[in-house]
């Protein structure tokens, strides 16, 4: 019989040394060419987005409120965001530097994000002190920072990121000591108010300080992040304060935000009854891609940390962040990419703390780590397949920095026209999206563009004083151009004023836009029972006029309380004596509000149109033209008083003196 032949001891070294060799080589093959196509795809977004930066809707409306602060005025008395004015601070030094422009903006983009990426460095080095995990940390920062500026611009979310990784990354490093405690909770209380979802993220940099703290003082670090956050938290409310702001900040960035993240209704996930559809559009379809390579790597990442007593506790640690990044993130309408990535910090850095310890690994498993690190990192909607990035890479056009090659022609023309037609100092009325035209024409809003969406979703905002305070704006600021928009019709309101003060059309532009003409229009006050007050009419009629002519006006209200009882208004002409009507008319002020219906504080109401003749047997001479209201269920007048709070006589208002000429036939 023969035998199977044994491999002698000497040769087993030289075959495991050649399969060694092979799956090394493979690995770092893997390694390096993903590696390079993650560099090359990095250096392509960075490309495109001082390029190719999608059009500025929102980041328009932050740089318009930083260009305010840097021009000494207050942020949010005005022009406001629903998001809190930490965004704004940030991007005003970049405002004041280089001027409010895209340009600015693309470059605010790339240093913030450049930013976070050193940030995200330096955490994983205090928590490691390890090379390999921090340039593990550095390349993952380095992606997901040029894939956030890329895709989504000027984030709130994205500087909320970076304050709130400086005080992990303070808090950390500080190791107790008392200022750096205190530092970091006052960091935390700037990245609460850039973006509210941060606030569970508060516990992680408690529990951060405490570990990270000597034997002793671990109670006393929690308590001074907590007593910084209080710190910052009371400074900045007492700076709105001093500025006039804080009732505004309260209203629209923390009122509207409470509407718009958990008001039943809303397009929201967390009384929503599609629930499961949103679930499937927004966390599985546009978050789960986005955060792909680092959750899958992750199944690996924790257990293999866990594993390890030297590594087990600071692991907890780090989870303990991502949950409450996970928490702040649910809070978030929709579950949409955005919200989630407030995710990505610690997910970089429980990845990166665990490549020391694969490195540990067999051949074998390096090797397969390796290929699915690949694999999912170009199955994952963070980095584009090489294909498409050498399309993305033919398709650029160079340009001068001048242009601006995400415009289309007809939005370069609008602009041009703009300009042409208002200058600097002029106020423009814009409306949604059309606030772009504006903004890259270098005119300033009368009113945010963006309330068009607030004043519209009206299961989700504060709708009725959002449109109280626009309508307001427009008659304080008086705009030099304004656009008519489809979706007027569901503001009554907004669409009177355009068909009262709509000029001429000017131009032919994406959308129609016309010169204001408020010529007609005389601020005048008059308190009505204390329900509302008159602030002003229109005439539009000369005041020399012949007998047989007509007298047309409008009258303009505020609402102060609701009325008890449904009035009827009046408009008459009576002689200089005030003993004699001469003519007028008695109608409903408004077609579609009757006055029990003019029930929300502040807001404006557009009367209705009246026209009346004045009779052909006439006496030229002076007239006066009052306007009242009355109970028609009594004819008893409504008490008119000045804004002194004096009665005036006879329970109306002169709105003007009327000269009947004498005409020749």
């Amino acid at each position: 019989m023969s035998s199977i032949p044994q491999t002698s001891t000497a040769e087993q070294p030289t075959t495991t040394t050649t399969v060694d060799s092979v799956l090394r080589a493979v690995t770092l093959s893997v390694l390096g060419v993903t590696l390079a196509l993650v560099a090359f795809f990095v250096v392509l977004q960075v490309t495109q987005v001082y390029l190719y930066v999608h059009e500025p809707l929102d980041e328009m409306l932050y740089a318009d409120i930083a260009n305010i602060a840097v021009m000494g005025g207050a942020p949010f008395d005005a022009v406001w965001d629903i998001k809190p004015p930490v965004n704004t601070y940030v991007l005003a030094p970049f405002v004041a530097a280089l001027g409010n422009s895209i340009q600015t903006i693309r470059i605010a983009v790339l240093a913030m994000n450049a930013v976070f990426a050193v940030l995200v460095t330096a955490v994983a080095w205090q928590v490691s002190k390890s090379g390999w995990v921090t340039g593990a940390a550095a390349f993952a920062g380095v992606l997901y920072g040029a894939r956030a500026a890329f895709t989504d611009g000027w984030q709130p979310v994205q500087v909320m990121l970076v304050f709130s990784v400086a005080a992990m990354l303070v808090v950390i490093a500080g190791r107790g000591r008392t200022l750096w405690m205190l530092t970091g909770g006052v960091l935390l209380a700037w990245a609460f108010f850039t973006k509210q979802v941060i606030a569970p993220e508060g516990f992680a940099a408690v529990v951060f300080a405490a570990y990270f703290a000597p034997q002793g003082k671990r109670i006393r670090a929690a308590v001074l992040v907590v007593l910084g956050g209080l710190i910052g938290v009371g400074g900045f409310v007492l700076f709105w304060a001093w500025q006039g702001t804080l009732v505004s900040v309260w209203e629209n960035a923390f009122v509207n935000s409470f509407f718009y993240a958990v008001e039943p209704g809303g397009n929201n996930w967390h009384f929503n009854d599609e629930f499961t559809d949103m679930f499937q559009r927004y966390f599985v379809g546009q978050s789960l891609p986005y955060l792909l390579p680092l959750l899958v790597m992750s199944v690996f990442a924790v257990p293999t940390l866990l594993r390890y007593r030297e590594s087990r506790v600071v692991t907890l640690v780090v989870l303990v962040w991502l949950l409450m990044a996970v928490v702040g993130a649910m809070v978030g309408r929709s579950m949409r990419r955005t919200y989630f990535l407030q995710t990505v910090p610690p997910l970089i850095v429980l990845n990166a703390m665990a490549l020391p310890y694969y490195l540990r690994l067999g051949r074998y498993w390096q090797t397969a780590l390796a290929v699915v690190l690949a694999v999912a990192l170009f199955r994952a909607d963070i980095v584009r397949s090489p294909l498409r990035m050498w399309d993305d890479l033919t398709a650029i056009t160079w340009r001068s920095a001048d242009d601006n090659p995400i415009l289309e022609e007809g939005t370069v023309q609008t602009v041009a026209a703009l300009r042409e037609y208002a200058a600097p100092e002029d106020c423009v009325w814009t409306w949604d999206t059309t606030g772009l035209y504006r903004y890259l024409a270098e005119v300033m809003p009368c009113a945010p563009d963006h309330a068009a969406h607030l004043m519209m979703v009206v299961e989700s905002f504060d709708y009725r004083r959002i449109r109280a305070e626009h309508m307001n704006t427009l008659f304080e600021e008086q705009p030099t151009i304004h656009t008519r928009y489809a979706t007027w019709g569901y503001f009554s309101e907004l669409s009177r004023f355009a068909d009262r003060y709509l000029g001429e059309k000017l131009f032919n532009g994406l959308e129609d836009y016309g010169s204001v003409d408020m010529a007609s229009y005389t601020p005048r006050y008059a308190s009505f029972g204390g329900y509302f007050e008159m602030i002003g009419y229109d005439l539009f009629t000369p005041q020399g006029i012949c007998a047989g002519d007509d007298i047309t006006s409008a009258v303009t209200w505020r609402g102060i309380e609701t009325p008890p009882a449904y009035y009827n208004m009046f408009v008459h002409l009576l002689t200089a004596d005030q003993l004699a009507r001469v003519a007028g008319v008695d109608v409903r002020p408004h077609e579609k509000l009757p006055t029990t219906e003019w029930d929300y504080p502040n807001m404006l109401y557009l009367g209705d149109t009246v026209t009346f003749t004045v009779p052909e047997d006439t006496a030229p001479g002076t007239y006066l033209l009052v306007h009242g209201f009355y109970d028609p269920a009594t004819v008893e007048r409504v008490p008119v008083t000045d804004a002194n709070g004096n009665p005036l006589p006879g329970d109306y208002i002169l709105l003007t003196e009327i000269t009947v000429e004498a005409c020749d036939e």
